[in-house]
């Protein structure tokens, strides 16, 4: 299961680097578009000139969404992505999970620095937010993650981001992971 998370993080690190052909100068913009993306598990919000792009299974990620460049000299794309992890058989609580994912990362983030780790409770979605520091393709960055355990598997929305970028991209980013909504059926 660590091997996963090694992965993803190898794949984050790739996509983070930017292409230049998605340029958009005015993210701050008071009057987002945003895009839904919905599956019989789960659902999501996210501004529509950010590019979502399904992933295959294999590695767990489901999706990735990525976010606009600032400028033609940006080198650096901010990005969420879905990993959905197999529990069965192993009777792990979120609690349990979200402490074996914490000493996992700990040991494989390049510069690891705590943020904060709670637990959050709205209605009827229950998940673990962890935010954290770090070093990634030699940058600062700042992960920002939702974990949920649900039918015997992990739900972990992840979002990164440079470690000193602007107040309103984080606040992007949030909303971004606030609209995600697992579907209780599945």
């Amino acid at each position: 299961m660590m091997s996963n998370t090694f992965l993803l993080i190898s794949v984050l690190a790739l996509l983070s680097c930017s292409s230049k052909s998605e340029v958009n100068g005015s993210a701050e913009s008071s009057q987002i578009k945003t895009t839904v993306f919905e599956d019989e598990k789960y659902y999501i919000e996210y501004p529509s000139n950010w590019v979502f792009k399904q992933t295959p299974d294999s590695i767990g990620m489901r999706f990735v969404i990525g976010g606009p460049l600032d400028s033609e000299k940006d080198d650096f794309r901010e990005n969420l992505n879905l990993l959905v992890v197999d529990l069965m058989g192993r009777g792990m609580t979120l609690s349990d999970y979200v402490k074996y994912s914490e000493e996992g990362i700990k040991s494989q983030i390049e510069g690891y620095l705590f943020e904060s780790s709670n637990l959050i409770s709205v209605d009827d979605d229950v998940h673990h937010n962890f935010v954290y520091f770090g070093i990634l393709n030699d940058q600062e960055v700042t992960f920002v993650q939702h974990y949920r355990v649900l039918h015997d598997r992990a739900y972990v929305l992840s979002f990164i981001s440079r470690k000193n970028e602007s107040n309103f991209k984080r606040k992007v980013g949030e909303n971004i992971l606030n609209s995600f909504k697992l579907k209780q059926t599945h």
